[in-house]
C-alpha cells in the first residue's frame, strides 16, 4: 500500500523511454477525438503517495489528449462525519464514470482495497476493457483480475503503447 518514491525514481532512471516511444503505435486522431475518449482510473487514494500517483498516471493520460474520471477528483473522497446521503451519491457517481468510460485503467499497486476489484468486475460485466498498470511485479495478482484485464503493464510508457495498440485496432474493425 506503501509507495516507495526511492524504487520509483530508480525505475524511472533505468527505464528506456526513447526504445517505449519507438515501440509505440501511432495513431492519427483529431485532439477533439481523443478528448472524446473517457478514461475511468481505478485506483487507491487515501494516502497521499497514492494520490501522487493516481495524479501522475491522471497528468499522463490527459497530456495525450484522453478524459480522464479519477473518482478523487471528480467526485471527492468520502469522509467518516458524511452526511447520510453522500455514500449513495458517491457511489452514483463513481458508477456513472464508469458507465461513461470507454475503457478502465486499474492501478493494481493497491489492488487489497475492496474498491479497484469491484470497480474492475464491474466493467468487465458491462464489456469495458480494463487495462492494468502495476508497478510491483513481486506483487501476485489473482486470476480474475489478471483474466478480466485486457492487458496489464509495469510502466505508463507501455500503458500508453497499448491503449493506442487498442485504439489503432478498434478504428481498423470500423
Amino acid at each position: 500500500e506503501q509507495l516507495d518514491f526511492n524504487d520509483y525514481i530508480k525505475a524511472l532512471t533505468n527505464a528506456d523511454f526513447d526504445r517505449a516511444r519507438e515501440q509505440r503505435i501511432a495513431i492519427s486522431a483529431p485532439p477533439e477525438q481523443l478528448k472524446g475518449i473517457k478514461i475511468y482510473l481505478a485506483g487507491h487514494f487515501l494516502s497521499t503517495p497514492m494520490r501522487n500517483w493516481v495524479d501522475l498516471v491522471t497528468h499522463a493520460l490527459e497530456s495525450h489528449g484522453f478524459t480522464v474520471f479519477s473518482p478523487y477528483r471528480e467526485v471527492g473522497i468520502l469522509q467518516l462525519n458524511a452526511e447520510s446521503s453522500d455514500p449513495i451519491n458517491y457511489f452514483n457517481a463513481d458508477l456513472q464514470g464508469i458507465n461513461d468510460a470507454k475503457f478502465i485503467v486499474a492501478l493494481l499497486g493497491s489492488i487489497n482495497r475492496g474498491g479497484i476489484s469491484w470497480e474492475m468486475g464491474y466493467a468487465y460485466s458491462k464489456n469495458i476493457p480494463i487495462f492494468g498498470l502495476s508497478t510491483d511485479q513481486r506483487q501476485p495478482l489473482s486470476n480474475m483480475l489478471l483474466q478480466s484485464s485486457r492487458v496489464i503493464v509495469a510502466t505508463i510508457p507501455q500503458l500508453l503503447t497499448e491503449i493506442y495498440t487498442y485504439l489503432s485496432q478498434e478504428t481498423s474493425s470500423d
